[in-house]
C-alpha cells in the first residue's frame, strides 16, 4: 500500500507567497527497514534531491506533508521489529523435529543443552566442556539444571546413569516451556555404546519437549503419533468458509475469520482465538494439510488469493497490516510443511 508524500518549498515573490511542490508515492512497509524517523526523513530528502525539482540551496527549506505516511510507517516498523525478534528467538536446532542436531552452537531462549557429566562436576572434556564454556554449566555441579544446560552423570555405571535419566525425564515433564536437547550422553569419554545408552532414554520417547540424537531414535523407535483436534476448525468453518472464499475472490476480506481459515503457529498472538486456533507446531500443520476437507480448502482459498497477483495490493485484499502478517505467517508455516506448493507461490506473489 503506497501513500503519497508531498515536498513543498514556499517563497515570497513580489510580496506574494508562492511555492513549488513535488509529490510521489512510497510504501511504508518497504521503508520500515529504517527504524528511526530521522533516518527515514534523511532518505526521503535524498530521494527528493535526486528528483531535480529543487535547487541544491533550496533543499534546507523544503517542508514535507507526510503525516498519513508516518502513521502507517510507525505501524510497519513495529511489525518488522516483531518479525526480527521472532527470528532471533527461533531455534536453529531442528525446531520442527525431535532430533538433536549433531552440532549445537546457539540456543533459543527456551532451549537447554543436555550433556553427560561426572558426579564431581569437573567439566573438562567433550560436551561437558562445551556446556561449561558456552551454556552456563557450573564447575563443581555434576547434576541437574545449570545456566542453559542440564548435566546427567554418566561416569558411575549404567545403573546409576539410568536413575539420573529418569530424574531428568521427570524434570522435563515438569517444565514443558523448555526444550531439552539431549546429546549422545555416555558415548564419548564414558565409553558406552549407543546400544547401551539409548534404551535408558525410552522414558523420554513421548516427552514432547525432549529431543534425542538420531542414533538413539534408531534404537528406541519413533515417538507415538499425536492425535490433533482438527474438528475445532471444521466447526468454525462451517459457518464462515463460503463467505471467506467469496471475500478473497472479490479481493476484499470483510469477515473476522482469519484465525481458522489461515491458521498460524500457536504462541504468536495473545488473544483467545490465536491460542485456540493456533497450530501446535509443524506436526499439527502437517495433519491439517493432510485432512481431506481442511487441506483442500486451504489450497482452494490460497489459489483464489493468488488470482489477484499483479492486480491488487495484499493490504487492500486483507484489510489491515495485522491480517497481512497473519496471512504471511500462515503461508510460511505451510510452505515448510509442503515446499514448492501453492503457499510458496503466494509468498512470492505478495511478500
Amino acid at each position: 500500500m503506497e501513500i503519497q508524500i508531498t515536498a513543498i518549498k514556499f517563497e515570497t515573490v513580489n510580496g506574494k507567497k508562492t511555492g513549488k511542490s513535488f509529490s510521489f508515492k512510497a510504501d511504508p512497509k518497504k521503508l520500515a527497514v529504517f527504524k528511526t524517523e530521522a533516518t527515514l526523513k534523511k532518505k526521503i530528502r535524498e530521494y527528493v534531491a535526486k528528483s531535480g525539482i529543487f535547487k541544491k540551496e533550496e533543499l534546507d527549506d523544503v517542508k514535507f506533508n507526510m503525516k498519513d505516511f508516518l502513521v502507517e510507517w510507525k505501524k510497519q516498523v513495529e511489525i518488522v521489529q516483531a518479525e526480527e525478534l521472532k527470528k532471533l528467538e527461533a531455534s536453529p536446532n531442528n525446531p520442527d523435529t525431535r532430533i538433536t542436531p549433531d552440532v549445537i552452537t546457539r540456543l533459543a531462549p527456551n532451549e537447554v543443552f543436555v550433556f553427560g557429566s561426572n558426579e564431581q562436576g569437573l567439566h573438562y572434556g567433550g560436551a561437558a566442556k562445551a556446556a561449561h564454556e558456552n551454556f552456563g554449566a557450573i564447575m563443581g555441579q555434576g547434576n541437574g539444571l545449570q545456566g542453559k544446560s542440564y548435566a546427567i552423570p554418566s561416569m558411575s555405571g549404567l545403573g546409576v546413569m539410568g536413575e539420573y535419566v529418569k530424574e531428568f525425564c521427570d524434570f522435563a515433564n515438569a517444565n514443558p516451556e523448555k526444550r531439552f536437547l539431549v546429546t549422545e550422553i555416555g558415548c564419548g569419554i564414558a565409553g558406552y555404546s549407543i546400544g547401551e545408552v539409548a534404551p535408558l532414554f525410552e522414558c523420554c520417547r513421548d516427552v514432547e519437549n525432549v529431543t534425542l540424537p538420531a542414533t538413539f531414535w534408531d534404537i528406541i523407535g519413533e515417538p507415538s503419533a499425536k492425535e490433533y483436534d482438527l474438528d475445532r476448525f471444521l466447526t468454525a468453518q462451517a459457518a464462515d468458509y463460503a463467505d471467506a472464499l467469496d471475500d478473497i475472490r472479490n479481493g476484499r476480506k470483510r469477515g473476522h475469520w482469519i484465525w481458522y481459515i489461515f491458521p498460524q503457529q500457536k504462541g504468536l498472538g495473545h488473544s483467545y482465538n490465536s491460542e485456540y486456533y493456533g497450530l501446535d507446531g509443524i506436526d499439527e500443520a502437517r495433519a491439517y494439510l493432510a485432512h481431506p476437507v481442511l487441506g483442500k480448502r486451504l489450497r482452494e482459498i490460497s489459489e483464489a488469493l493468488l488470482a489477484h497477483e499483479g492486480q491488487r495490493d495484499i493490504d487492500a485484499i486483507m484489510g489491515s497490516s495485522i491480517d497481512v502478517l497473519k496471512l504471511q505467517t500462515c503461508m510460511n508455516l505451510f510452505n515448510r510443511v509442503s515446499p514448492n506448493d501453492i503457499f510458496e507461490k503466494v509468498l512470492d506473489a505478495f511478500f
